[in-house]
């Protein structure tokens, strides 16, 4: 009976106090342990200008300094173009020095003479043609009429047998040139004459070589004849210098000699405008081509800058989105960097546990990469709006509706944490703030 007694004693007493300790343990806060994923400032990096990729300077995974080149597309047609704006700006630079050095006095005097020239055939239009004219434009009317017959029955054949034999002659001064040459040149090896000597022989069938080059050439056009075109340019000849006899035999028509009286009045005003110089509208107007000119060549080199592109700070390569060759589009990016220095953790925290969370709180975040490393960090940012907790984050806290999400600013300065690591954080207690970052 004692032995009963005492059993349900410690039953109690063991009831009792689990009773205590589960109290305890439900009225204790829950522990301030939160798992998120590690973040970093990204650099999409993309060409301003469109073009064929031509080379890569890194690789995923690189780490790559402030400055560092990444890649490169094709320049040739970039330098292309910043060559030919340079020339336009060169030719705009020459336009406006010459107006505003204004008329050179060799314009000036070649207007002039368009104008005395023009006054010349108005006076002589006016005034018909005199019996000298007519007789000399009667006889080159003549002439190109026996040109144009002798073509067309071609040449004689005494003529053709004239120059055979003239071919033959000088066939013969050839050979006798060769031969003399080639005499004196084995005497000039052997110091009987000098090199003077041996030149002199040299020339002498140079120009036998001539003579006989002309003379065939001559016999094979003799014995050819003439070429039907040759014909028919000896035809168009005569019926223009017989059309200026007939012209000139009428007398002057009226409207020559109108168009001749509108030559008079056009150079004349030439003359007045080049005597007067170049207007200041002209020139504005070459001043306004010559800053748009190298509005252009600043553009052409601002644009063969853009083929390049370099890393805006220390940063890790995380992707190549493009290959060697490929076209690329103005803003497509081409590379995805991660800024190290400025790591960043984002964790959920439920609801009701919100307003225990403040700005500048400390957290000890941890990754499983880096067993034993632990990275302080601070509370930099609670988000104002509420949101479902996201089912790939698992917290070891009781799941609830609502969470805020609050981004805790990590410290590495060993470059250990990378985009994408899973990580645990951890609220620092308040007594170990001081010891753990100094303050």
């Amino acid at each position: 009976m004692k032995a009963l007694r005492g059993l349900l004693i410690v039953v109690g007493v063991a009831l009792v106090g689990g009773l205590l300790y589960l109290g305890a343990f439900r009225s204790r806060p829950q522990e301030d342990f939160f798992s998120g994923v590690v973040e970093t400032t990204l650099w999409h990096l993309a060409f301003e200008v469109s073009g064929r990729l031509e080379s890569f300077a890194v690789d995923e995974g690189w780490l790559v300094a402030a400055g560092a080149p990444l890649a490169g597309l094709h320049e040739a047609d970039f330098q292309t173009a910043l060559e030919a704006a340079r020339a336009r700006e060169g030719v705009a630079a020459a336009q406006l020095a010459a107006l505003e050095a204004g008329s050179r006095p060799a314009e000036i005097r070649s207007a002039q003479a368009r104008l005395d020239r023009a006054q010349a055939e108005f006076e002589r239009l006016n005034s018909g043609a005199t019996s000298e004219e007519l007789d000399q434009a009667r006889a080159q009317s003549e002439a190109a009429r026996e040109s144009w017959k002798v073509r067309q029955q071609g040449f004689r054949t005494e003529d053709i047998q004239a120059a055979r034999a003239a071919v033959e002659a000088a066939r013969s001064a050839l050979e006798q040139a060769r031969a003399d040459a080639r005499r004196y040149q084995d005497l000039a090896r052997e110091g009987a004459v000098s090199r003077r000597t041996r030149e002199e022989f040299d020339n002498r069938l140079a120009q036998a070589q001539g003579h006989f080059d002309s003379a065939l050439a001559a016999s094979q056009k003799l014995s050819r004849g003439y070429l039907p075109e040759e014909v028919e340019a000896a035809h168009q000849e005569y019926l223009a210098r017989e059309a200026r006899y007939r012209e000139l035999a009428r007398g002057t028509r009226q409207e020559m000699v109108r168009a001749a009286q509108a030559e008079v009045a056009a150079a004349r005003s030439q003359l007045e405008l080049v005597q007067q110089g170049p207007r200041a509208e002209d020139i504005q107007a070459a001043r306004r081509r010559l800053r748009e000119a190298r509005s252009a060549v600043e553009q052409a080199e601002l644009n063969l800058c853009k083929t390049r592109l370099a890393a805006p700070a220390e940063a890790l390569v995380l992707t190549r989105n493009f290959e060697v060759g490929e076209m690329v589009q103005p803003g497509q990016p081409v590379l995805t960097l991660a800024d190290l220095k400025k790591p960043w953790v984002e964790i959920f925290v439920p609801e009701p546990e919100i307003g225990q969370v403040h700005l500048g709180d400390a957290f000890d975040v941890t990754v499983d990469s880096a067993p034993g490393e632990v990275f302080p960090g601070r509370v930099s940012r609670i988000y104002e709006k509420a949101e479902y907790t996201p089912k790939t984050i698992q917290t070891q806290t009781q799941r609830v509706n609502l969470v805020y999400r609050v981004k805790i600013t990590v410290q590495d300065e060993k470059g250990i944490l990378k985009p994408g690591m899973p990580a645990d954080a951890r609220r620092r207690p308040t007594g170990s703030e001081a010891s753990a970052d100094g303050r």
